[in-house]
């Protein structure tokens, strides 16, 4: 199994899951897409816009299929580096191909493994899920 923090599902939205949820962009605002600020931008080395076979590969939410692993994905509700839509969208993925997928949303968390494990009760639904699967 996997555990997720804050992870990318595809790459090719998140430009738009930023912008839906109102958060502002590190990306030049006049031609958003065409600069070395966005961080999708920087993972790919390219604009995803432009190099969607690139952008396709990197983003898991392609790759999903009934032999993934299963995955535990924490997602700060607050986060804009990587919007809450990728994680949800991933965790919708693997459902539906059947894969055991749980989805956590911090209230008020951003971009920060830190804040997540120090939230509510994060530490110990991470215990509990890794104890089911360790003996």
């Amino acid at each position: 199994g996997v555990v997720i923090f804050s992870g990318v599902s595809d790459i090719k939205l998140m430009l738009n899951d930023r912008l839906e949820k109102g958060c502002r962009t590190p990306c030049n605002a006049s031609n958003p897409r065409r600069t070395t600020n966005c961080p999708e931008y920087r993972l790919l080395g390219c604009d995803p816009s432009v190099c969607l076979a690139w952008a396709h590969e990197a983003s898991p939410v392609w790759h999903v299929s009934g032999a993934s692993s299963m995955a535990l994905i924490f997602h700060g509700d607050a986060d804009c580096t990587i919007p809450t839509q990728q994680g949800v969208r991933f965790h919708e993925a693997l459902t539906r191909a059947g894969v055991n997928s749980t989805l956590i949303l911090l209230n008020g968390v951003g971009h920060s493994v830190e804040d997540a494990l120090h939230t509510s009760d994060s530490l110990l639904r991470l215990h509990d899920w890794l104890a089911k699967f360790t003996d």
